[in-house]
């Protein structure tokens, strides 16, 4: 698959070898799960195996880094994480933690992602105040 398609991106669907995809998207999910078997990520990586794919796209890592960037320097500023969904100083910035929290919630959040989230001690959960008038 690598020499045809210069990737390791296989689609769960891969018409030609069916059982290839779901091997692939097996290997992704235990990853993920922290159930991958002993030497199997040492081995995949060997041959440049792609972990972050999703409906054969690799992940955009640039973007969410460069929000990353944007929600250290909130950190820096406010001495905490909870940015507000509707933050007038940069709405992208409030939508994406927003965004992390969701995907956190519904165990769809990358572990590469959760691993640089946590020790920057992100808010993963944010209670609801009301406003002061």
């Amino acid at each position: 698959y690598k020499k045809e398609h210069k990737n390791t991106m296989v689609p769960i669907y891969q018409g030609e070898k069916p059982k290839l995809g779901w091997w692939a998207f097996t290997q992704r999910h235990n990853y993920k799960n922290d159930a991958l078997l002993p030497g199997r990520f040492d081995l995949s990586n060997s041959v440049g195996f792609d972990w972050e794919v999703v409906k054969g796209r690799k992940i955009d890592n640039g973007k969410w880094i460069s929000m990353f960037q944007n929600l250290i320097e909130y950190k820096r500023q406010h001495k905490n994480t909870t940015v507000p969904q509707k933050y007038d100083e940069d709405p992208k910035l409030g939508l994406w933690v927003s965004c992390q929290r969701m995907k956190y919630k519904h165990d769809k959040l990358l572990p590469s992602r959760y691993a640089l989230l946590n020790p920057v001690r992100f808010e993963w959960v944010v209670q609801c105040l009301q406003e002061r008038k």
